[in-house]
């Protein structure tokens, strides 16, 4: 365990080769980020500017439009007066359904009026204003900066009889030529210095993106339309800079973790080789160790017995020797050398059991659990004769094991079991399976008791070597059973563990392989 922990300490150290690298992939990290920000700053004021180039282009354009709009409009007003030269009575369904027309067709008139020549109103054809009535002056409608005023005279045999009279809505006329360009752009429209529409939305602060153009409607007021892009549209034609940004972040990385291996995989591979010869000679020193272990543990084995044997048969002989001469004392003091030896002989067999569970070589076949059980409990018939008990015993799949190994488990669980319910005027004993949650390819058995438990915050001390939680003169035992148990069930690759309760009992579980066919 230290030369491990040595290992490790040498392995995690750092020497020069390590800060190298280090300072080698922090300087590349920074200039890969550098370059990223720098392509990235690039690329967003390339698409600003193609913003602002694009806005201007078409503030322009609607400038432009909306100049050849109100020509039309006005051009649709004098083929109108033309036709307003003759009777006003005979052309009466004509006139209406000519100006009709036009005010459906050109967005932006509310209204076409005939006055005469003093401006008396003589004809409405259509108009959005309910204020207005036959023989009313148009001098009488108050001035709207939002509208502007056309007139277009009407001439008879070259004689002024009237006028052409229309209100054309400006913002309704700006926002029909600048219909297509609505959802990506806010728009604003100013009457000199008076604003008479406005986009619901217009707050935002990017002002620096909006285009201010005027456009001439040949009338007194000067008029101007402001563009600006939404805050969407200019996200979305910069979204190109910012995946160029997140991109770059996550290649920035990507590669300084590539240099980083490049720097330390010739570090780290003359650290293993080094880690490697040592491991190596560790293991060497482990092999030679666990060979005088061996030879000590035979030697132990061998050693303690003949002392043991010569103990037993020395009071043996003295027993024969002083027979109907001891006394009670005397005689008890012999019983106690006699059970001790006895005791110390079932501790050597254990331990050289324990150590034997390590080394033997697993043979693994298909094992009937359910002819284990019987064959383990028939080993027990002489005690279950004179106890009562009651076996709830359900049918087993089988395992895939060495039926030995199974065997000890099954005799040292089901002897606990029988053991720690002798105090139990009738012990209930239940052996069972369950599917494991952990692995699919195990099984999960468990041996459940009504005896004397134990307290769960000793759980951990049940398959310790030499750990008891009960006293010899309680419990008889060595403390090594549950050992061999837990390290049985580990060469199975399973696993082992307990539950229980002080005198409510104690159910122990284990797992082993399915077998497959």
């Amino acid at each position: 365990m230290k030369f491990i922990n040595k290992v490790n300490r040498e392995y995690l150290s750092v020497e020069s080769p390590a800060i190298i690298s280090r300072v080698w992939v922090i300087l590349t990290l920074i200039i890969l980020i550098a370059t990223t920000f720098l392509v990235w700053q690039t690329t967003r004021l390339t698409s600003f500017s193609q913003i602002s180039q694009n806005t201007s282009s078409k503030a322009n354009y609607y400038s432009n439009e909306i100049e050849l709009r109100k020509n039309k409009i006005e051009f649709a007003l004098k083929e109108l007066s033309y036709r307003s030269a003759y009777d006003l009575d005979k052309l009466d369904t004509e006139w209406n359904e000519q100006a009709d027309f036009y005010i459906q067709n050109y967005e932006g008139i509310d209204s076409i009026i005939w006055v005469d020549k003093d401006f008396i109103i003589k004809k409405i054809a259509s108009t959005s204003r309910t204020d207005l009535s036959v023989d009313q002056s148009v001098k009488e409608i108050p001035p709207d900066v939002e509208e502007l005023s056309i007139f277009q005279p009407i001439n008879k045999e070259r004689e002024l009889i009237g006028f052409i009279y229309s209100e054309v809505d400006i913002p309704k006329l700006v926002l029909s030529v600048t219909e297509e360009a609505q959802n990506d752009y806010e728009i604003q429209i100013y009457n000199e210095d008076s604003l008479i529409y406005s986009s619901e939305d217009w707050e935002s602060p990017k002002e620096r993106f909006a285009k201010r153009v005027q456009f001439n409607l040949h009338s007194a007021d000067s008029y101007e339309l402001v563009l600006k892009p939404t805050d969407i549209f200019i996200s979305s034609n910069t979204l190109q800079a910012n995946q160029i940004l997140i991109f770059g972040f996550i290649l920035s990385l990507g590669i300084a973790v590539v240099v980083w291996i490049a720097q330390n995989l010739d570090h780290k591979s003359k650290l293993l080789l080094q880690t490697q010869d040592k491991l190596m000679a560790s293991q060497t020193e482990l092999i030679a160790s666990n060979q005088e272990l061996e030879s000590f543990s035979y030697s132990v084995s061998h050693d303690l017995r003949a002392p043991l044997r010569h103990v037993q048969g020395f009071v043996e002989l003295l027993s024969a020797h002083l027979q109907g001469t001891l006394d009670d004392k005397s005689q008890h003091y012999l019983e106690v050398i006699s059970r001790a030896t006895d005791d110390m002989g079932q501790l050597i067999d254990s331990l050289l059991s324990y150590s034997r569970v390590g080394k033997t070589i697993i043979d693994k076949t298909q094992v009937d659990l359910n002819e284990v059980i019987r064959d383990t409990i028939s080993d027990f018939r002489p005690e279950l004769k004179t106890r009562k008990i009651e076996w709830t015993i359900a049918e087993l799949p089988p395992v895939y094991g060495d039926v030995t190994m199974i065997r000890h488990i099954f005799n040292n669980l089901i002897s606990n079991a029988l053991k720690f319910t002798r105090q139990e005027t009738t012990a209930m004993i239940e052996i069972g399976s369950k599917p494991d949650p952990e692995k699919t390819d195990h099984i999960v058995i468990y041996i459940k008791d009504n005896g004397a438990g134990f307290d769960m915050q000793y759980t951990e001390k049940l398959f310790g070597v030499f750990q008891r939680l009960h006293s010899q003169k309680e419990y008889e035992g060595t403390g090594i059973g549950l050992a061999n148990v837990k390290r049985m069930t580990q060469r199975h690759g399973g696993r082992v563990w307990a539950e229980g309760a002080l005198d409510e009992g104690a159910v122990f579980y284990f797992t082993l392989p399915k077998y497959q066919e």
